[in-house]
């Protein structure tokens, strides 16, 4: 019983520590948008930022859904912002 309880408490603060990690990852690359609009005003790149709330939205889903199937839309919609976010600038 103790074993299951210790296997339990440590996949759930992977889970959580998973959970951050993609948040810092999806957001991180707006926080960079600022300086490089600074130096390169020119440059449109401030369109990406219309990414940022798709982005947002994806995030608090991925901490919302619980493990399964439902990871797999939250992927390809990743996907998609990624896409969109290199397209646009």
């Amino acid at each position: 019983m103790t074993a299951k309880l210790c296997n339990s408490a440590i996949e759930g603060h992977r889970g959580n520590a998973t959970r951050w990690l993609y948040a810092a990852l999806m957001l991180a690359p707006f926080l960079a948008l600022a300086p490089l609009m600074r130096l390169m005003p020119d440059a449109h790149v401030g369109a990406a930022i219309l990414c940022a709330p798709f982005a947002f939205a994806i995030v608090v889903r991925f901490f919302r859904e619980p493990p399964g199937r439902g990871l797999n839309v939250i992927l390809a919609r990743t996907a998609q912002v990624q896409l969109a976010f290199a397209i646009l600038p």
